[in-house]
């Protein structure tokens, strides 16, 4: 479905095909996190002492390109999803055909044994890192349980960013044991001016799961501000700078490599190259596209 929207946008660049105002702060804050939940809901929340209770109800977790858990992706299998080599276009190499198992642990950057990668065994993809890292951030978390699931799988600390203060709320009372814990915590942020909240290199890996995607689909409707291609290639900016080199960022999309990675990547190959030592784009069939980048050490 969405190959047939990016055809249409394609062809018919000046038609404006609806689409959420995905960029707007209100939007998020108004029309999506804003449901308060029935008297029943408040009554119950009041009787368990639990403020989560008594706050805005989420969307469901799919709103939030959140179908894709990680219990589905701690070991997963892929497939080529460059076939058509328009990584080449920005001055990396075609991938190889090929069909992989792999697990989420690799796909943010531990180091698994690649051998056991490549011919499908799960008996030794190890899960669980041999050491302590970097934390990991997520951006535009929104109500989305993924980063949560990673902590408690033991993949490290994760800063959770999101712009919309109603969503950073809800997820920090939803989740107040491990924010005091300081296994996970929730910041305000604006992934477009930069996150300045993370330091330079201060991330060992950083995960987007539909964050670009969105503003890819609000390109043709600008709501005052920059084009949706200048934001995500801003968000990109922001991305490489608090990865530590050597870090992985990850987004996940349900958009094909020929019409998202113009968004991602700038034309200039030198700068790509400049930044990114490698780049994957892995199908996981009937799932989505995990578009996989490596900072340059």
């Amino acid at each position: 479905g969405r190959r047939i929207i990016d055809t249409m946008r394609r062809t018919f660049p000046s038609f404006k095909f609806p689409c959420p105002p995905y960029r707007s702060q209100t939007y998020w804050e108004e029309a999506v996190y804003s449901r308060q939940p029935g008297l029943l809901g408040r009554v119950v929340g009041a009787v368990a002492s639990d403020p989560a209770a008594r706050m805005e109800i989420p969307p469901p977790p799919a709103f939030e390109w959140g179908e894709i858990t990680l219990s589905q992706i701690t070991a997963y299998s892929y497939v080529n999803g460059d076939k058509n080599g328009d990584l080449r276009s920005f001055g990396f190499h075609q991938q190889k055909k090929m069909t992989a198992m792999t697990t989420f642990a690799e796909t943010i950057g531990f180091d698994i044994p690649s051998e056991d990668s490549r011919n499908g065994s799960t008996s030794s993809l190890l899960l669980q890192p041999p050491s302590p890292r970097k934390p990991i951030v997520i951006m535009g978390c929104g109500t989305s349980d993924l980063g949560s699931d990673i902590s408690e799988a033991g993949l490290g600390p994760v800063i959770q960013i999101d712009f919309s203060p109603a969503a950073v709320n809800h997820m920090a009372a939803l989740h107040a044991d491990a924010v005091s814990s300081g296994a996970v915590s929730f910041v305000v942020d604006d992934v477009t001016d930069g996150m300045r909240s993370i330091s330079k290199n201060g991330a060992s890996a950083v995960i987007d799961k539909g964050l670009l995607d969105a503003m890819y689909m609000d390109t043709q409707n600008p709501f005052g501000g920059d084009d949706g291609n200048d934001l995500t290639h801003k968000t990109m900016a922001a991305a490489y700078r608090v990865l530590e080199p050597g870090g992985v960022f990850l987004t996940m999309s349900y958009t094909a490599p020929d019409y998202l990675c113009p968004h991602l990547l700038k034309k200039n190959k030198r700068h790509n190259k400049s930044r990114w030592r490698d780049i994957e784009v892995r199908l996981l069939p009937g799932v989505m596209y995990f578009y996989r980048f490596r900072k340059n050490r």
